[in-house]
This record gives C-alpha cells, structure tokens and sequence, in this order.
C-alpha cells in the first residue's frame, strides 16, 4: 500500500475496477472474438436484411457467449459488415434518404448520411457474456447475459458476427418498449407498454418491415416508409422458443419473459401493411391492456369460393384484410398507397364487395384517414360488439382514457403519411 499524507491509498482495489472499465476502451488490437448484435441494432437489421442485400443470417446452435467481445476494432469491422450501406446501391431498390423523425419505440434507430453511405446512427449494440466486457464507449453499447441462452437465440451473419433471434431480440425490446418492470409502482407502465410489444411481435412475424427513420421507398410519386419482405419468425416458433425458457442456465428468471408469455396470445401473423397491424392491435386486445376486446380477429384470412363467384371476380378465392370471426365482420385496410384508385380497380372492388356480401358477411372499409379519428374507431368498436350479438355497456372514462392513448400511439407506428 502506498503512503499518503491522509493514510493509505488502497491500490489493490483500485487497479483490478481500472483493469475491468478502462482497458477494454482503449483495447483495440484484441483478437477477433464473437460479435453478437442485439437490441435496436438487430431490429434495423432484420428490418433491412433483405430489401438493402444485407449478409443473410443463418440459424445456430451456439448457446455459449464466453467468447462475446466486442472491442472499438472490432465493433468498426461489424459496423462496416452490418450497417453501412452504399447509397446507390439502395437506390437500386427503390430506397432513398430523407430527412425524418423518429415516431415512437418502434423505429428503432435511425439512419444517416456519411459521405457517399448511409449508415445506422448511434452505437453498436451487442451481446457479451460476462462483466468484464460490459464498459461503454461511444461506438458501443454492451448487453450482458449470464450463463447459456437458450438453442435458437443466435444466428450467425458472416465472419465472427452474429445477431440475436428475432425470438430474442423481442425479449430484449420489453425494456425499450417500457414492458418490463418489477416494482408494482409501474404496472401502469407495464400495461401501456404490452400493445407496443404486440406490435413489434406482429411485425417480426408479418410479411412487412417498418424502415428505420431516414430512409424512405419511393415508386415515382408515391413514398412509404414499410417494405415488403418474408416474414423472420412466427407465433409458433415464437412459442417453441419461449417454452424452452427454465431449462437453459440463467433463464428462469430473465425480465421481460413475463411480458412476452402474455403477448404470444395475441400474436397475429401475415400483415401485409403497418395500418393492418394497428387496427389488429386496438381492436384485438383485451380491454385491460388498452384493446377493444375483439380477440377473434384474424389477419390476410382466405375465402373459397363457388365457380358461380369465382367466375364474377376471376379467382377461386377471395382474401380479406382483417376478419372479425365472433362478428363475421370483414375489415378491408385501404392503405394511402396500397388502394389506388383507377376504373377497371374501382370496378374490381365493387364486384369483390357484392361477393363477399352474398356470403353472409358484413363489410368494413377502413381508411388511413378513417383510423386517424379516435370517434371513427369507436363507432367501429360499437358496429362490431352489435354484429355479435353484445349488450351494449356504457364505456368508463378509465377505458376510453386507455383507448385514446393506445390509439395515438399507434398513430405514430404506422408512418403513412
């Protein structure tokens, strides 16, 4: 111990809280060890996977992160891999930078300009297995996980650079998304944070991706911040997965896990379009977690039909976008884009319309104009509890003070504008 005039210095404390924070900042010759991306870093990465040709990620058996590191260089390299995507390149597939906002949690992370590159914006976030690499810097931010995830959580992209399941990844997003808290102070929090998750599971499992704030999809005119993509996971593997959860080491008590055994529930796959997700979400979930109840509704539900209508629409089935079974109610979710308006369309619609009618089923079209009106989506609630048969119930000021903040919120996710 080294003398001072106050006493001893306690340097054999000192040196091994240096060793564990500061040397791993400065450490950039390290060897290449295990990159796991995770959190809103792997969210714009499924997002962009496949519409920006970034490297494909691949199932893995891996279930060890001892070797998970991440020093400056190597976070550079995975950077360079992951989010750096050439501008002409992305204009080859119809994206475009714009100037945008951040709209809600679900974004994610933004995208920005650097030099002839657009680039995720902020630092990298990654997985790591043990304290001594959990120190922060500038370009990365590190998650650490004790012991052995559970089979299924890794993917491997290229290289030594891997990224979590989207099973784990929405796991990891009950934090962000304001789900998971412990204390009964925030179970407010909690509840208003379960539609948030909803929709973020409905979107890994849906046959779109919401783009991250900056980047656009122009078709001439016409500008959309969704693309169009394969689905990454599904309500079933989402099950499977989280069912595994208590066997691995370190997983019978991870946070968030309560709050995704409830959402798994309300899952919904196949939406084709951000405004189908939302109106799946106000209606289909259960009062007391911000919905209007309506837990039969379906998403891109398929219809055959007899050679009589088959013959009058020229298909032998007919798709619609939401189907409310308890209420034999169809929803059609006319998008800003999706619906354009021409006469041979027009004709098409009406003709759909007839068929579907003569089926016995009632017929809701919702446009994003109609959604954006909190009265409109009460009348539909309303139409809906009459179709099947409920009594109708004065609504408290409680329930329609929860309604209208959950419809807001999802006023922003839906980024058609």
């Amino acid at each position: 111990m080294l003398e001072t005039g106050k006493g001893k210095f306690p340097f054999s404390l000192i040196f091994p809280l240096i060793a564990r924070t500061i040397f791993p900042l400065l450490d950039t010759t390290r060897g290449a060890g295990m990159i796991v991306l995770c959190g809103v870093t792997a969210l714009a990465y499924y997002r962009l996977q496949e519409v920006a040709g970034l490297p494909v990620a691949r199932p893995s058996q891996r279930t060890d992160l001892s070797g998970a590191s991440c020093s400056v260089a190597e976070a550079r390299e995975a950077f360079d891999l992951v989010c750096r995507m050439p501008a002409d390149e992305l204009a080859g597939h119809g994206l475009a930078f714009a100037v945008g906002t951040d709209t809600g949690p679900y974004v994610g992370t933004r995208v920005s300009r650097r030099g002839r590159d657009l680039c995720f914006s902020g630092p990298l976030h990654v997985l790591v297995g043990d304290h001594t690499h959990r120190a922060h810097n500038s370009r990365v931010v590190r998650h650490i996980w004790s012991g052995q995830v559970p089979s299924g959580s890794l993917r491997h992209v290229e290289g030594n650079v891997y990224v979590v399941s989207p099973d784990l990844l929405l796991l990891q997003m009950t934090r962000v998304l304001g789900c998971s808290h412990t204390s009964q102070r925030s179970r407010g929090m909690t509840l208003r944070g379960l539609h948030r998750l909803t929709w973020l599971a409905d979107e890994l499992c849906s046959d779109m991706a919401l783009l991250p704030s900056g980047l656009v999809l122009r078709d001439g005119e016409r500008e959309q911040r969704f693309v169009r993509r394969p689905r990454v996971t599904t309500a079933a593997e989402l099950r499977g997965y989280y069912a595994r959860f208590g066997t691995a080491e370190g997983t019978r008590a991870v946070p968030g896990l309560a709050d995704m055994r409830k959402v798994l529930a309300w899952v919904r796959e196949g939406a084709e379009a951000p405004n189908e997700i939302s109106e799946a979400v106000m209606l289909g979930l259960p009062t007391w977690a911000g919905g209007m109840g309506h837990d039969s509704i379906e998403l891109q539900v398929s219809f055959e039909l007899d050679r009589e209508n088959a013959a009058l629409t020229g298909t032998r089935s007919c798709r619609v976008d939401l189907f409310v079974r308890a209420s034999n109610c169809a929803l059609e979710s006319d998008g800003r884009f999706d619906h354009v308006r021409t006469p041979d369309g027009v004709v098409r619609d009406q003709t759909r319309d007839m068929v579907l009618r003569s089926l016995g089923m009632h017929l809701e079209h919702v446009t994003w104009s109609n959604f954006r009106s909190f009265d409109f989506v009460l009348q539909l609630n309303r139409r809906l509890c009459a179709l099947r048969g409920s009594r109708r119930r004065k609504v408290s000021e409680r329930t329609l003070a929860r309604w209208r903040e959950v419809h807001a919120d999802l006023l922003d996710v839906n980024l058609v504008r």
